[in-house]
């Protein structure tokens, strides 16, 4: 099992990680691979989550999952992006703290 502090530096590379890589596969014109690739991520940050990811965190990436799947996919790819970006803000503020 990871430490706590591992596991928050695992979800701090991820989130940079994927935002990094889908920017340019949405660029591309390719939003459902885009898509994908985020709900993966999104997943994977709340099976990392453990107690160092706060409840209201946790809540706005399970309701990105959960909005309208049935739209336009370039509408669901930013939906999810905005929820990584969160996601990441918060983690580069906690891993500022915890350098200090």
């Amino acid at each position: 099992m990871l430490k706590p502090q591992n596991r928050e530096k695992l979800r701090t590379i991820l989130t940079h990680h994927v935002i990094d890589r889908g920017a340019p596969l949405f660029n591309d014109g390719q939003p459902n691979a885009i898509i994908a690739i985020y709900e993966v991520a999104i997943n994977a940050l709340l099976s990392l989550s453990g107690e160092s990811m706060n409840s209201d965190q946790q809540r706005a990436l399970r309701a990105a999952l959960r909005d309208d799947r049935s739209g336009n996919p370039r509408d669901r790819a930013f939906a999810l992006r905005r929820a990584l970006d969160e996601a990441r803000r918060q983690l580069d503020g906690r891993m500022d703290v915890t350098r200090r």
